[in-house]
């Protein structure tokens, strides 16, 4: 018998669905890396080819889903994930199929959907960090603050570095005319992310809380009324502001000056606020930087990006700097 006779013969004789399970693992990983090489719409064409095979096929579904999101055709991923949370019994398959969908949902305006899909994936991921702070942003454009209040914080304990949470975490607090919380939330933003495309826009807000005014492009809906312990706290920034009127301060200097009286005021006559994050780790962290005498080199290093004297300072002050941020890092 020849060579290509036995062949066939082999082939023949191999159970049929071995060998739809092998051109099944072949597709799949061929797709897959296709998938990281971020070639899409191949890797989709493979994995429908998977789906003939096996029609059932859930990280088929799934990676059919996650390309389609790719390449911005969300609409036509959500069948697929649909039908991946209701067959799969994974739950890091079924947390990260809700994710995506709650993803999809916030980008197509529907918080609702949203919120119930991200609320869906903390129930079989409740250590996620990235996904308290996705619900949170839902419910922020959803203008539902407190609730993103509470994710933001969630966020931030489950990760102190997450520059973003501390973002959204001094918005919706802005939003609810929570000023200390707003003010702290943004002045460790910017110590976390002193460069980035939201320093200035932050940096803003910040002089805004100084001046007594708004956010900068203040919300539609009518704003919260904060509870009385919050009311206390403005009035505690309120009166430490008006305290702290240096003579012949340059620009910089009235802004140190300013976070200086707030952080030491804060510590010393502030209530205990409503947001346990807020009494139990901003402030006495914030009002320790003041009794360490860090609050120079705290005010400059997040100014520096729009203000070249400040730069100047952090740069020819490099011992300073540095124990400044070790302090912070240490207590956060």
């Amino acid at each position: 018998m020849s060579n290509h006779a036995v062949l066939l013969f082999i082939l023949l004789t191999l159970p049929f669905g071995k060998i739809k399970a092998q051109d099944a693992a072949t597709l799949s990983s061929e797709a897959s890396q296709l998938n990281k090489a971020g070639k899409y719409e191949a890797a989709i064409q493979k994995f429908k080819e998977v789906l003939k095979i096996g029609p059932d096929n859930i990280n088929a579904k799934y990676q059919i889903a996650f390309c389609l999101y790719n390449t911005g055709r969300e609409n036509e991923a959500i069948p697929y994930l649909e039908a991946v949370t209701i067959s799969s019994k994974q739950a890091a398959v079924l947390s990260s199929s809700f994710a995506l969908l709650g993803g999809i949902y916030d980008k197509q305006k529907n918080s609702q959907k949203s919120v119930t899909c991200y609320t869906r994936a903390i129930e079989l991921d409740s250590l996620n960090q990235d996904l308290y702070y996705s619900r949170g942003l839902a419910y922020f454009r959803a203008q539902k603050y407190q609730q993103a209040e509470t994710d933001a914080v969630r966020s931030v304990i489950l990760n102190h570095s997450h520059s973003a949470s501390f973002r959204l975490y001094a918005l919706v607090s802005f939003h609810q005319n929570k000023r200390a919380a707003a003010l702290l939330g943004l002045c460790h933003f910017l110590f976390l992310d002193p460069f980035g495309p939201f320093a200035q826009e932050s940096y803003n807000n910040i002089q805004s809380i100084l001046r007594g005014g708004n956010l900068k492009e203040e919300s539609k809906a009518a704003a919260t009324v904060p509870d009385q312990k919050s009311l206390a706290l403005n009035a505690v920034i309120s009166k430490a502001i008006a305290s702290a009127k240096p003579e012949n301060a340059s620009k910089r200097a009235l802004f140190s000056a300013q976070l200086a009286s707030i952080f030491r005021n804060l510590d010393l006559s502030a209530p205990s606020s409503p947001d346990g994050f807020l009494s139990d780790k901003l402030i006495p962290l914030y009002s320790g930087i003041y009794s360490a005498g860090h609050t120079t080199a705290f005010a400059y290093y997040i100014s520096q990006t729009w203000d070249a004297a400040a730069a100047t300072w952090v740069r020819d002050h490099n011992e300073q700097v540095e124990q400044m941020k070790h302090f912070i890092s240490s207590r956060m």
